[in-house]
């Protein structure tokens, strides 16, 4: 196995659609598509995470842009490095 620990960041699909469209031509024009594409990789985000457990970390989005420092900490705490402000 090449990796040891794999980060997926998994944003609101709401949040995400809307970021989205305001940066894609392509997920403005067809927005469901683009919500298809969203569940897709939150559903291979989840298999990775039940094939490989411990080696795949998930966060939420809100909690890295709303609760930074904590959502750090563990991920620090996670990877085995030190937390700097």
């Amino acid at each position: 196995m090449f990796f040891k620990q794999i980060l997926c960041i998994i944003r609101s699909p709401i949040s995400w659609l809307s970021s989205s469209i305001n940066h894609s031509e392509i997920y403005k024009k067809n927005p469901l598509r683009a919500l298809m594409l969203w569940k897709i990789n939150a559903l291979r985000t989840i298999n990775a995470k039940k094939k490989f457990g411990n080696n795949i970390i998930i966060i939420d989005f809100d909690d890295l842009i709303n609760n930074t420092e904590n959502t750090m900490k563990k991920l620090c705490k996670n990877f085995n490095i030190k937390f700097h402000k």
